[in-house]
């Protein structure tokens, strides 16, 4: 049975243009233009669907199953990612306070490490880390439907309850829950997958119908919160994200190189994009330069795919893809 399946390599493409849309976006968000909204609403995915990617092809490598025991097989895994955070976590804590100037300890640093506070994005590498290692007991819950059932139903009482009740009941750990729904999402999706494929065939234009309402839900409950509502660990956007993957189980989209290319290299892309955006944008402000949003979010973008495209063309070979990709 192949393991690959190349509508996800699409959409791992999708999520990684989409995180550069969602920070490059960001600082226009008082602008109060609504196209700026509405993109950077649409892209909200990105997080959740990473997740949810990520889930499935742990489950999809039969990690549990394989010849290595659990703990040689996550090592193994972890092996691949942290020499890469740990290099650009060093180089974002230079950029962010040693260079200007900041204090930050040998013991703070470490801290950050941790929890992936160098930078603004980085929480997700030690997040998928503790996923990782919660993979056996999501795996069991996955097989067991009153089980999942339950985790579900968990799931939809924290956002029943944060809108009828006004409140949360564990509300300080809600979006760690959100993120281990989508994670979990994508193990349940990976079990007899060419089955529940060919079952979701029979809805795919329903599937679309509703990927799309989702999206209107999303961007006018932003809208009316007059753009204070914008996190990713909102009910509206794991229900969005979930149609986008179910939808690209179904659909192929244009433009396959490019969406692979960007794909190919989503981790690095990830971990190294907020340190030319930082660039950019000081540059920007530097020289004083007063651009429309569109101009301003095609000249930056523009700059930071340049960016991008070459550091790639350096850093994708050894010694250097070992350390920073």
């Amino acid at each position: 049975m192949t393991k690959r399946f190349i509508p996800f390599d699409l959409l791992r493409g999708l999520a990684t243009i989409a995180v550069l849309l969602i920070h490059l976006t960001a600082p226009l968000l008082g602008e109060n233009k609504l196209w700026i909204l509405a993109l950077n609403q649409a892209t909200r995915f990105a997080v959740a669907v990473f997740l949810m990617l990520s889930g499935w092809g742990l489950d999809r490598t039969d990690a549990l199953d394989s010849q290595l025991d659990y703990p040689a097989f996550l090592k193994d895994r972890l092996i691949k990612i942290i020499p890469a955070y740990l290099c650009w976590s060093l180089i974002y804590a230079w950029a962010n306070f040693w260079l200007v100037g900041e204090e930050l300890s040998l013991l703070t640093f470490l801290q950050f490490l941790l929890l992936g506070k160098t930078s603004y994005h980085l929480y997700f590498v030690p997040l998928i880390v503790g996923l990782y290692i919660f993979y056996p007991l999501l795996s069991k819950i996955a097989d067991n439907k009153y089980l999942a059932i339950a985790f579900v139903g968990l799931f939809i009482f924290q956002d029943v309850s944060d809108h009828l009740l006004g409140y949360i009941p564990y509300d300080k750990v809600q979006d760690y829950y959100s993120y281990a729904f989508c994670f979990f999402f994508g193990i349940w999706l990976s079990r007899d997958f060419q089955a529940k494929l060919k079952s979701f065939q029979v809805y795919r234009y329903g599937i679309l119908i509703y990927t799309v309402i989702m999206l209107g839900l999303l961007i006018e409950e932003s809208y009316l919160s007059g753009g204070a509502v914008i996190a990713n660990t909102r009910p509206l956007v794991t229900f969005y994200s979930i149609g986008l993957v179910l939808t690209f189980m179904l659909y192929r989209l244009p433009f396959e190189k490019l969406f692979l290319w960007f794909s190919r290299y989503s981790f690095l892309i990830y971990l190294s994009h907020v340190l030319f955006l930082k660039l950019l944008e000081g540059t920007v402000e530097k020289m004083a330069l007063s651009m429309p949003p569109l101009i301003y979010v095609n000249v930056v973008g523009s700059g930071l795919l340049i960016c991008l495209y070459l550091l790639i063309k350096v850093v994708d070979r050894e010694p250097f893809k070992r350390w920073l990709s």
